[in-house]
């Protein structure tokens, strides 16, 4: 779709505050990301879920950032709504979230609250803008998820210019208007990490909200932890714990009512392929299946929050 016209805006009636989840970030890369935010937002906070920053606080505070120290690692749900929390004290309108490796364009947010204000013109209810995604290191742009939507299989290419609706948008340089998050809820705590987007995104629609990708923005954004190389394909590693959440919460994901039928099918299948992908061809199987077993069962138990939670719990 081409881009609707604009209604008139006044720019200082809007009011955005940035909310970057960190945990042992590379400081360098998250100065370049600050850097770029006070050139975007009105302010921003830093929720920290690791051990205290080294970087400068003189730097951070000259950039409109407050930091948010956790005490221990909440995940990155529980991270994001001490951000909202701060953000809607702080008189924000809207929201947007960053991960720590993550670098918008310059204008990215102008162009995204312009997009979302010209769909709320056209009588649209955006739940959520986000930019297209370009992965750091391949220079490729990431596909988005869009069965339900677009009427495809499962993923789509993304606009190179205009704007799509999609199935759903990751979390780093999402906004989202808080009167939406007044409606929809905050993200799902007990998900700790992994399918966080996803579920808040499939929720939103469930209310009655459209989520968007914006071709007209990017974000450079990194993708998983590093690539492997699988015959002609580059398959995305995580950890296994990491695999763990994937698994436990894609499983715990279905038993939601604002899921779909299609992506509950789908949600299968990629577990299962995922297992056994992962159990034949990836490295540390001798942690990795064990993970992603209890992840099985944990998810159809209904166990959620942080693994170690779950571990004290099966030994009473």
């Amino acid at each position: 779709m081409s881009l609707p016209p604009m209604p008139d805006i006044d720019n200082n009636a809007l009011d955005v505050r940035a909310i970057v989840v960190t945990y042992h970030p590379d400081e360098p890369l998250l100065a370049r990301l600050l850097t770029a935010l006070s050139r975007q937002v009105s302010a921003g906070v830093i929720v920290n879920n690791g051990e205290p920053l080294s970087l400068d606080a003189s730097f951070i505070k000259r950039c409109g950032f407050t930091v948010l120290q956790m005490d221990s690692n909440v995940g990155i749900a529980s991270a994001l709504n001490q951000g909202i929390t701060w953000a809607i004290d702080a008189g924000a309108s809207y929201v947007a979230f960053f991960d720590q490796d993550s670098l918008p364009v310059d204008g990215m947010i102008t162009t995204l609250r312009t997009t979302l204000l010209a769909l709320q013109a056209r009588g649209l209810s955006p739940g959520a803008v986000g930019p297209c995604y370009e992965d750091r290191r391949t220079g490729k742009l990431a596909e988005v998820m869009a069965a339900d939507t677009q009427q495809c299989l499962k993923m789509m290419a993304p606009p190179t210019e205009g704007y799509a609706e999609v199935d759903m948008l990751i979390t780093s340089g999402c906004l989202i208007p808080v009167s939406v998050l007044g409606h929809v809820g905050n993200m799902k705590e007990d998900l700790f990490i992994d399918h966080v987007d996803m579920e808040w995104c499939f929720r939103a629609r469930h209310y009655g909200y459209k989520i968007y990708i914006v071709g007209d923005t990017r974000l450079e954004h990194c993708i998983g932890d590093r690539f492997l190389h699988f015959m002609t394909r580059r398959v995305i590693m995580h950890s296994p714990v990491r695999h763990y959440y994937m698994i436990r919460n894609g499983i715990a994901l279905q038993r939601f009512p604002h899921m779909t039928s299609r992506w509950r099918r789908n949600i299968s299948l990629t577990i299962a392929k995922q297992f056994i992908f992962y159990s034949l061809f990836f490295p540390q199987r001798k942690s990795r299946i064990p993970l992603m077993l209890k992840g099985i069962v944990d998810g159809f138990r209904g166990h959620l929050g942080p693994l170690s939670q779950n571990t004290r719990k099966d030994r009473r």
